[in-house]
């Protein structure tokens, strides 16, 4: 029994227990810290802990109090003391003399004491020296900010040449557990990034800055040099897919790294570490014990890297040395000392050689003279040779002087010791043969650097460059710049910009560099070249140091190796691109810089203005992130090639943008598509337009619509009223005008005359007896555009409930009067009121037994059956325009194509449009001068040159007709011979032009009688 909070608990105290668990219920208003630690229980069952709690417990045998750490479990758990703070309150005690020694195990570990070369520890622990990747025990989980919106980069498109290698190392990635094919849907994606290594394979990285905004930061101490220091006091002897391990890139990477090697080393004697560098002191009176001691801690780490899965690097072993550089100071048998690669760029700068190397060495000392006056009065000899009219003389008295400057600005206090609590700043720049760094906290130089470009760095672009002595600066004094924000102050404005862009706009130069920062916390600034004294001086009067391997990679990028043109093409292209002289001088503007201000570039430079942070010159071509820039004489050829399969406009311009680029190649590329005649004559149908409704009439049989249609081999009239969907139909027995006409004048004979008619454009309605009707009956008659059905909906919509009548009662024997009249007395959809109630005023008696007061006569509101009426009429629209768009406007004399009417057709034929019928018809003219009529979602605007007409007369405009189809549903429309001339009403109805029933005809007709097998039938 042990007291918490006054509050008596039962523990059960566990030898085997490795942890102390509590219930949730039992610990109060305790604060609970998030905890990856899993219960694992006696069955081998694993339960998720809630959490962990430091807890005061007292024993109330003694009354002592101790601090324990539990881990929080949930209601139901036993609550446990494990067996080291079960020893540590004595409530256990453990006997070691009466244990025996453990038998040896199978596997016999090989000592550390008889190997005498670095070589040959490699041979000896082959499992921590040469498996291809090691692993830590335990898993990491990423959280997000809870405020934070996930993030779906959209995928690259991979190179082809490179398809099939990058598919081998995923693969590869798999099999070795580092990633793993993700099925399921993720709100957080990343982008892959693909760059080639040096051996010619391939390095897949991710691009992860979206979602570093979003990481939470461990809050876990990297450790500094300064604590480790008393423990060296007597050492003598140093030594995307879902990823499954931790990727270099994520903001919170170098704290969990450090956090988990930390937790794998610890309570190994005499082993230290920093970000990723291990030390091991050996401690002893003579170089014997030392090494002997040295050896048993090696020993250990060795063996507890086999056991956690940890992998060392065995080029950067370094085996019993006197004399090691660990994070940025020197350590020896007799202590600390600086290291000299800190001060090397200062002590070995060359002299100044002119006037301007003067200039630039009393800049660099005004800025540090504030931290040392005198130095302002060491530098007066070098200081008189800038004046004006001063002969440029190096004497003695200079040397003296220049050696006395570097030695001050070597040495403290202007070079100060490193603070891990103050901000750290880097200064970098490069000239046309160095690259020049200093790192400074609030101001003050903590370590200079400085080396020589190489002959083929030297011919990167300049903000290649730039972006190479970022990386120098960074990697240079990684014991400062790792594992903490960095601020990073460049005199190239561009860089700032190409920072904050996804890594696939870089150049591929670029990429690599930026990938090798993306594992330090770093934030790029620009600021003025006159504030950059430091690392202007360092970058031109650069130390003439060696090639540098870790940079050398970046020389190998073939940007070439990534796109897929072929080597003559390229050739071609190079060639073309020395004969351009726009392209030469965006070259030169490219390598030696761009200006702050685009008004002192080249007229003929300016719009690559907007895109300099992605230019760069490889191999005499001018490259925008991995795409080439072709010049002026090869676009048209490249344009043909792109479009040479007359894809649409968009897969043009994907396969543009793959590999090639030049200003306005888009708009050029849509230009192409859109002027090819090919392309036009097989084009796809038009995204429909948004839907316009017919307007309201004011009472019934104001506005009606008729048509006609087949079933079973019949002919039938539907006529339906637009105020109240109530519908007449009538059988045929024939299609000709007078037939039609007859049946509705029964109708207009029975229910009046009506304003309006609106029909489609059949032989029927524009004949001359039709238009003597409409004339003698006082109506006007309009026709919708041909093969657009649509405008004509009412009746269309009618039409299917009719078939669907007409289907049903022939199938069931039923009377379809029956079914006309239980249709015309059931409640339109959306509406409360029946077709009856709208065209009658009251409901018509059916079979079901009505109350008798229901079928008289009520008078129904106009307003309110209108507002209905225009409700339902939003609502369709709402719908129906999610996915519609209204088509640009056409104009007199635009050339169009026009969509065949017939669906074995598939070539639109060229037009220009000649007068706008109404808001969404227009009358068309072909090259033979036929003229026809079509709705604007049957016309194609092109960039076409305007058809050559026939030498042909006057051409009446043409029509369609439209008649019947088969038992479908759906009318289908026909050629017509006359075609209606511009309505004056908006809509998509125009007035109709009426012919006569029956003209001379243009070509000898057959003759036509009656078959003899019909003499003994009487044929209506």
């Amino acid at each position: 029994m042990m007291e918490i909070n006054n509050k008596a608990i039962r523990f059960q105290v566990d030898s085997g227990a490795s942890i102390n668990v509590i219930t949730q219920d039992l610990i109060g208003d305790c604060t609970v810290k998030p905890t990856n630690t899993k219960l694992l229980m006696w069955n081998k069952s694993e339960v998720n802990a809630l959490g962990s709690v430091r807890l005061i417990i007292r024993n109330p045998e003694n009354r002592k109090k101790y601090s324990v750490e539990f881990i929080v479990g949930s209601t139901g758990l036993l609550p446990l003391i494990g067996a080291k703070a079960a020893q540590h309150m004595k409530l256990l005690t453990v006997h070691k003399e009466n244990f025996m020694p453990a038998p040896p195990s199978n596997k016999t570990l090989p000592s550390v004491k008889h190997v005498t070369s670095a070589a040959k520890l490699v041979q000896a622990f082959p499992e921590v020296f040469e498996r291809p990747v090691g692993t830590f025990p335990g898993t990491v989980h990423l959280e997000v900010e809870p405020e934070a919106h996930p993030v779906i980069v959209p995928s690259r498109r991979i190179p082809t040449a490179l398809k099939e290698p990058f598919k081998n190392e995923l693969d590869k990635l798999v099999k070795d557990k580092i990633i793993a094919p993700v099925e399921q849907p993720t709100p957080w994606v990343t982008s892959v990034v693909v760059t080639t290594k040096k051996s010619g394979a391939l390095r897949v990285c991710i691009d992860p800055r979206p979602l570093n905004k979003a990481l939470k930061r461990e809050t876990y101490q990297m450790p500094v040099l300064d604590e480790l220091l008393p423990e060296l006091a007597q050492a003598k002897v140093f030594q995307q897919y879902r990823w499954l391990r931790l990727p270099f890139g994520l903001s919170v990477s170098p704290e969990i790294f450090q956090k988990r090697i930390n937790q794998a080393i610890e309570g190994l004697d005499g082993v230290l570490n920093i970000a990723d560098d291990i030390l091991i002191y050996g401690v002893g009176e003579t170089e014997e014990i030392a090494n002997a001691d040295h050896d048993r801690k090696l020993q250990a780490l060795l063996e507890r890297c086999e056991e956690r899965g940890m992998v060392l690097n065995q080029d950067k072993l370094k085996l019993r040395v006197t004399r090691v550089k660990f994070m940025g100071h020197i350590l020896t048998a007799n202590g600390l000392e600086p290291d000299p690669e800190k001060v090397r760029a200062i002590k070995e700068m060359p002299k100044p050689q002119n006037i301007e190397d003067a200039q630039r060495l009393n800049g660099f000392v005004n800025y540090l003279a504030k931290f040392l006056p005198h130095m302002a009065e060491a530098m007066e000899p070098i200081r008189r040779l800038t004046r004006k009219d001063t002969v440029w003389q190096w004497t003695d008295e200079q040397e003296r002087a220049f050696g006395k400057v570097k030695e001050m600005v070597a040495e403290s206090p202007v070079v100060s010791y490193y603070n891990p609590t103050l901000p750290l700043e880097i200064q970098c720049d490069t000239s046309h043969k160095g690259l020049g760094a200093a790192l400074l906290q609030q101001g003050k130089p903590i370590a200079y650097a400085s080396r020589a470009l190489t002959p083929t760095e030297q011919r990167y672009a300049q903000m290649e460059k730039e972006m190479l002595a970022i990386v120098f600066s960074l990697e240079r004094s990684p014991q400062y710049t790792f594992g903490r924000p960095v601020h990073v102050y460049s005199d190239h404005k561009p860089l700032e910009s190409i920072m904050k862009k996804p890594l696939s706009q870089a150049p591929k130069r670029l990429q690599g560099m930026m990938m090798r920062l993306q594992k330090y916390n770093v934030e790029v600034s620009y600021e003025r070249g006159k504030n950059m004294l430091l690392a202007d001086l360092l970058s031109r009067a650069y130390i003439p140091t060696a090639k540098d391997p870790e940079h050398s990679q970046f020389e190998d990028v073939n940007a070439l190796s990534f796109l897929p043109i072929s080597k003559s093409q390229l050739d071609q292209i190079r060639a073309e691109t020395q004969r351009d002289k726009t392209l030469r001088a965006l070259e030169g503007v490219i390598l030696q810089g761009w200006p702050e201000d685009k008004k002192f570039l080249p007229p003929q430079v300016l719009p690559y203005f907007s895109m300099r942070d992605e230019l760069t010159v490889e191999h005499g071509l001018i490259f925008r992130g991995e795409r080439v820039v072709i010049p002026t004489g090869l676009r048209q050829l490249m344009k043909q090639k792109i479009h040479s399969s007359h894809m649409g406009t968009e897969s043009c311009l994907r396969r543009a943008r793959e590999c090639i680029f030049w200003p306005g190649m888009s708009a050029e590329i849509r230009q192409l598509v859109e002027a090819c005649d090919t392309c036009h004559k097989f084009s796809s149908g038009q995204t429909k337009e948004t839907l316009k409704s017919h307007e309201i009439p004011s009472r019934p049989w104001e506005k009606i619509a008729t048509d006609l249609f087949t079933y079973n081999n019949k002919e039938f009239l539907i006529t339906v009223d637009y105020y109240s969907n109530f519908w007449e139909i009538d059988e045929l027995s024939t299609t000709t005008a007078p037939a039609v006409i007859a049946k509705l004048k029964r109708h207009f004979a029975r229910y009046g005359c009506p304003e309006t008619v609106i029909s489609d454009n059949g032989p029927q309605f524009s004949s001359e007896a039709f238009a003597t009707f409409a004339k003698a009956w006082e109506f006007e008659h309009r026709t919708i555009s041909p093969w657009n059905s649509k405008a004509n909906g009412k009746v269309e919509a009618a039409v299917k409930v009719a078939k669907q009548l007409l289907r049903k009662a022939r199938d069931s024997n039923g009377d379809i009067h029956l079914a006309l009249l239980d249709q015309r007395n059931t409640p339109t959809q959306g509406m409360t009121t029946s077709p009856a109630q709208g065209f009658l005023n009251r409901r018509t008696k059916t079979l079901l037994p009505t109350k008798e007061t229901l079928l008289r006569p009520t008078v129904a509101c106009p307003a309110e059956q209108q507002q209905k009426i225009k409700e339902k009429q939003e609502t369709q629209a709402h719908y129906y325009n999610r996915n519609a768009k209204d088509l640009p406007k056409l104009k007199k004399g635009e050339v169009v194509r026009i969509k065949p009417s017939k669906p074995a057709v598939r070539i639109w034929e060229k037009g220009v449009v000649v007068q706008r019928s109404d808001d969404r018809s227009y009358i068309v003219e072909t090259a033979e001068g036929t003229r026809y009529r079509r709705n604007r979602y049957h016309l194609r605007k092109t960039a076409e040159s305007a058809p050559v007409q026939s030498e042909v007369g006057e051409v009446d405009i043409e029509t369609d007709c439209e008649s019947p189809k088969e038992d479908n549903g759906i009318v289908e429309k026909l050629p017509s011979p006359g075609l209606e001339p511009m309505r004056k009403e908006p809509g998509t109805l125009c007035p109709a032009k009426h012919q006569p029933e029956t003209s001379k005809p243009v070509r000898p007709q057959r003759v036509r009688k009656t078959p003899a097998y019909f003499a003994d039938y009487a044929l209506g």
